[in-house]
């Protein structure tokens, strides 16, 4: 899917320059390897996350009086002390892996962002070719004018991220009754309106952009933007075949985290629904039933599709 890295890049012929850190050599490593190194890099954070759980789940304990403040500050000791043992076993299993590999006389260049999209292409003289999603064919771009609708785009993008913030602590206070359903209806109808008019201020910012810029001589390799039924389809598809290629020991990983937050969820959801408050760290912000409601069904949907692909995986083996 990917041809470069922060620190590796493929080559032409299949083969991949890889390096641990801007100043240690190149190595020259297959296509095995390189997933090897990735998912030792990945499993790092996530064991640190494993290891930081019964830490947490004591400290929950001890703050009721149940057990000593001492536990979980053991628990706490135990698991940094298992993370950075697990982080020198993965360093040392990456460093048997480039001890077999050869050193590679060329160096890997800095990463820098793609200049080339599926709906855009920066030229050699700064002018990009676009294809915009309202319009039937590419156009021509300035690089101050492709800019200033990538910062819309930014925009957009914070201001849904901001509204979703103050929804969820809306929910939260409307829950605990500190909020009437009248006044948070309004909050929410004021959160809306403000995002329709941001939309379409931007909206017509970029058709004003958009408005008298030459089109785009011959590109038929650019394509339009992807709608969300066929963003829905191209995310699933790069997710079953990253899938695909996991390990069975990560695939497990990754259900029993969903198991566990499906747990969560359901736990939350039945203490809301007994009329028991809860707040986010012990903090005064209040937790409503939409956040859990959320995680409960995408846990529930992750669990079904990863028993499905190791399902799917089994059936292959047989079959093998």
């Amino acid at each position: 899917m990917f041809d470069h890295g922060l620190n590796w890049k493929r080559q032409e012929d299949g083969t991949i320059l890889y390096r641990r850190a801007p100043s240690d050599p190149t190595f020259v490593i297959d296509e095995r390897a390189l997933g090897q190194i990735l998912r030792f890099r990945l499993l790092i954070p996530l064991m640190s996350f494993l290891t930081l759980l019964p830490a947490v789940s004591l400290a929950v304990f001890a703050r009721h009086g149940y057990v000593s403040i001492a536990v979980p500050l053991v628990a706490f000791l135990g698991g940094a002390v298992f993370s950075y043992l697990y982080f020198r076993s993965v360093e040392r299993k990456i460093e048997a892996t480039l001890r077999r590999a050869k050193r590679s006389a060329e160096e890997i260049q800095p990463f820098k962002a793609p200049r080339n999209g599926r709906s855009w292409e920066t030229l050699d003289d700064g002018s990009v070719h676009y294809w915009p999603r309202a319009a039937t064919e590419p156009v021509v771009l300035t690089g101050v004018q492709f800019a200033a609708i990538g910062k819309s785009n930014g925009h957009v993008a914070s201001s849904l991220f901001v509204s979703l913030l103050v929804a969820v602590l809306i929910d939260g206070y409307r829950w605990v009754g500190d909020m009437s359903n009248g006044t948070a209806m309004l909050a929410l109808l004021a959160i809306a309106g403000f995002n329709i008019l941001l939309v379409a201020r931007l909206r017509r910012q970029r058709s004003a952009i958009l408005a008298n810029v030459p089109r785009a001589p011959n590109r038929t390799d650019i394509q339009p933007p992807l709608e969300a039924t066929q963003l829905i389809g191209v995310v699933n598809a790069v997710l079953r075949r990253r899938l695909g290629e996991t390990s069975g020991r990560m695939l497990l990983i990754l259900i029993c985290i969903a198991v566990l937050s499906f747990r969560a969820a359901n736990g939350t959801l039945v203490s809301l629904a007994n009329g028991k408050s809860i707040y986010w760290a012990d903090l005064p912000i209040p937790v409503g039933p939409i956040v859990p409601a959320l995680v409960w069904g995408c846990s529930l949907f992750a669990i079904a599709w990863l028993a499905l692909v190791i399902i799917g995986r089994l059936r292959n083996g047989r079959e093998k």
